[in-house]
């Protein structure tokens, strides 16, 4: 049975958040019924490309619960680096710069690409 979208997978990309993906874990198997203490066992499923060859090799077949799972692939690929370099990003991405950058933009369509640029980074 196939439940995600693999834009809805969380690959521990750049501007790929753990906590976002979740949201999205939670709400799937909700809706078919899983509970809460069985999403350990479809931890695996919500995961891509370097996520899923972390599961793997570190956390696969080691009686991890569902918060472990979580906590483990959060400490390897968010680092406070990146979190670092999101912040400084949303920081500079203010209305005038967009503007800026954009100038045969009307205002609204920057304000668009503004507000993409923030959901997105």
């Amino acid at each position: 049975m196939k439940v995600y979208k693999d834009n809805k997978k969380y690959r521990s990309g750049e501007y790929d958040i753990l906590d976002v993906k979740l949201q999205v874990f939670f709400d799937y198997y909700r809706k078919i019924g899983l509970k809460e203490r069985q999403f350990h066992l479809a931890f695996s499923t919500m995961l891509k490309d370097k996520a899923s060859d972390f599961y793997y090799d570190k956390i696969t077949g080691r009686s991890y619960d569902f918060r472990t799972m979580v906590d483990l692939m959060r400490s390897h690929f968010e680092t406070e680096e990146n979190r670092q370099k999101y912040l400084s990003e949303w920081r500079e991405t203010t209305l005038i710069r967009t503007i800026n950058k954009n100038p045969d933009k009307s205002k609204l369509k920057c304000l668009e690409l503004m507000l993409d640029k923030l959901r997105t980074a």
